[in-house]
């Protein structure tokens, strides 16, 4: 049970204790979540649930589908929404790391993303938190790798903060596209592609795309028109918006871009190389 007189490392320990419950029910639910998206008719759909773990913590667990085509991708979200020292706080884990969220930061998101103006987005409190996780269940770090401070993305911007120990951190700000560092925007489109391109295979193979199948995807999949064709059929305007603001940040900064993206290529094959070498 979250507790007021929890340090920031109790509150990363007890999440991440009380999150491996909450991923072995849904894990078990999942064949029955699967029949209830075959009978499935109307759309836009938004399934959500909340689950209370045997520590008591209540978790949100959502499921947002533009339309019929998206049912395939199962991507949920699973969020711990609590109320820590007199505010709304929440906490999710990403690629195994605890990341605890702050009012102050979906504060920013209503203001950056959302154009909701600050007191509005106070009001909004759990609310505000819910609606971030339904619209950004794909939270990750650039090649999974982690920096000496939280540099996160997801469909609708990024995120930073701070570590606090080995297994997790908090979250402080939210950064839309348009106020990202050509660095950060750089990490971010690179994001933006493969996400559009594992969707691509998950739909279109039946499976999702794993490191050991990269080999099995169409030259295809990495042109832009075929993007474009594939984001149009699946009719999710968030996305097509997000891809057409991104392609027109990356043509106002494209040699800025192409810069950033060598030195990043660079980074990531010398780790390689230490990898193999080690």
């Amino acid at each position: 049970m979250i507790l007021d007189t929890m340090t920031l490392e109790e509150l990363i320990l007890e999440i991440k204790t009380d999150f491996k419950e909450v991923k072995g029910r849904w894990n078990k639910f999942l064949p029955k979540f699967k029949k209830i998206i075959q009978k499935r008719t109307r759309y836009p759909w938004l399934w959500d649930t909340t689950i209370k773990t045997r520590r008591y913590n209540e978790w949100y667990l959502s499921f947002f589908a533009d339309s019929k085509k998206e049912v395939n991708i199962v991507r949920p979200s699973f969020t711990l929404c609590f109320t820590y020292q007199g505010q709304p706080w929440a906490g999710t884990v990403i690629d195994g790391q605890v990341l605890l969220f702050p009012s102050h930061f979906f504060e920013r998101y209503g203001e950056r993303c959302l154009k909701i103006h600050k007191d509005q987005a106070i009001a909004a409190g759990k609310d505000m938190m819910k609606l971030f996780f339904i619209m950004n269940s794909n939270c990750c770090f650039f090649n999974n790798q982690k920096g000496d401070n939280i540099r996160g993305y997801c469909y609708d911007g990024m995120f930073l903060g701070d570590w606090i120990n080995e297994n997790g951190g908090i979250v402080k700000t939210f950064i839309s596209r348009k106020e990202m560092k050509i660095n950060q925007f750089t990490e971010y489109f690179e994001l933006l592609k493969l996400w559009i391109i594992q969707d691509m295979f998950e739909i279109r193979k039946g499976t999702s795309l794993s490191s050991s199948m990269t080999k099995y995807i169409p030259e295809t999949y990495f042109d832009h028109e075929e993007w474009d064709k594939f984001l149009f059929e699946r009719g999710n305007q968030r996305l097509i918006k997000a891809s057409e603001e991104s392609n027109e940040i990356f043509r106002d900064n494209e040699s800025e871009y192409r810069k950033c993206l060598k030195m990043i290529d660079a980074v990531n094959q010398n780790r390689y190389d230490q990898e193999i070498n080690y």
